[in-house]
């Protein structure tokens, strides 16, 4: 092999890695983008990799900032997130997810103002008021009637979070903070029934619902009654249709 072929190959083989983490890089940004939209907060991530040759998407330092009214403190925090997908279904409806690891999971929610209420995470109207159909005029003045796109749905079979630290802190129950530790949480089929695909809200509501009951099982038994109350009254709130 001479020496013109060596370096057409190591520049072509170059080009290829720059193509890869830029790609990475505007997925990244574009996974940030949507995911701030639909959550209501800001949330940051400092590495994005997607591995097709091993059918994985890995996640450093993920971040959702609080909403008004709490500590500038990150509300959820997570260290890595390693995800094995089957990359066949990424441009389908419903995405198969063979396991979800969590490393490395900090929640604090440390509340600076009275009058706690979680309505600050919506932007805009309640999910129940927003139209699921939306009426333009044409160019000859009639309607025309847009419907929203339908939302991905997820079938996750494994999924596994460790390391869980949380912080609560709020005017309502008293001025000291509560820190404890989580036990792990593994969760197999990870839906309502077996093979039944969930939306990411419907995924995040459950893999909070699981948290929550693990949070007051660990918290000071004093606090264990008015924390599951406060958390499920917050976060039914929050979901409600």
């Amino acid at each position: 092999m001479n020496r013109r072929t060596v370096i057409g190959l190591l520049f072509i083989a170059g080009a290829l890695c720059v193509l890869y983490i830029f790609a990475n890089f505007i997925v990244q940004k574009v996974t940030e983008a949507r995911l701030t939209k639909t959550i209501g907060l800001r949330t940051r991530m400092s590495d994005f990799w997607i591995s097709p040759i091993n059918s994985t998407i890995n996640i450093k330092r993920f971040t959702i900032a609080n909403p008004e009214g709490f500590s500038n403190k990150p509300l959820f925090k997570l260290k890595s997130c390693s995800a094995s997908v089957k990359f066949s279904t990424l441009t389908q409806d419903i995405i198969y997810i063979e396991s979800i690891k969590l490393r490395g999971i900090t929640i604090t929610a440390e509340h600076t103002k009275d009058g706690l209420n979680l309505d600050y995470l919506k932007k805009g109207k309640a999910k129940s008021d927003i139209p699921k159909e939306k009426k333009e005029q044409n160019g000859s003045g009639d309607a025309v009637i847009n419907q929203t796109r339908p939302k991905k749905r997820f079938i996750i079979e494994n999924l596994e979070a460790k390391n869980i630290e949380v912080c609560l802190s709020s005017i309502s129950m008293g001025k000291n903070s509560i820190n404890f530790k989580l036990p792990n949480v593994i969760l197999e089929n990870f839906a309502e029934t077996d093979q039944t695909p969930l939306t990411a809200d419907e995924i995040i509501y459950r893999l909070v619902s699981s948290i929550i009951e693990r949070m007051v099982t660990q918290s000071p038994e004093i606090y264990q009654k008015l924390i599951r109350k406060f958390l499920f009254e917050q976060l039914n709130n929050f979901y409600k249709k």
